[in-house]
């Protein structure tokens, strides 16, 4: 019998966390004057964080997880709607693992 992995509510919040300090780091080198986004270092780690989450979600919850990280935060008041144009409540990182959970492999 295949064991099935699932990630807990904290694991999921820990890794969005560190995934976030790591963009501001890279932000504040950036801000200096140090243009690593392209180096394979930072394009590994980013590699396997996508890998991890994939890992864990179906192909919707993914897409859910990358627009909140991507697109929302560079536009925090951005609602999500659902497919009866209900608004879905998305300000923080609970909000966002309390949706995405229904789609945990």
């Amino acid at each position: 019998m295949e064991k099935k992995s699932v990630i807990t509510k904290d694991e999921f919040l820990k890794l969005l966390r560190e995934q976030d300090d790591q963009e501001n780091r890279l932000d504040t080198l950036s801000s200096i004057g140090i243009e690593i986004f392209d180096s394979a270092l930072i394009e590994y780690g980013t590699k396997m964080f996508e890998r991890l989450i994939k890992s864990y979600f179906t192909e919707e919850g993914v897409d859910w997880i990358f627009w909140w990280l991507y697109e929302k935060a560079g536009d925090p008041e951005m609602k999500a709607w659902d497919e009866n144009h209900n608004e879905i409540p998305m300000e923080t990182m609970e909000d966002l693992w309390n949706y995405v959970e229904q789609y945990l492999k």
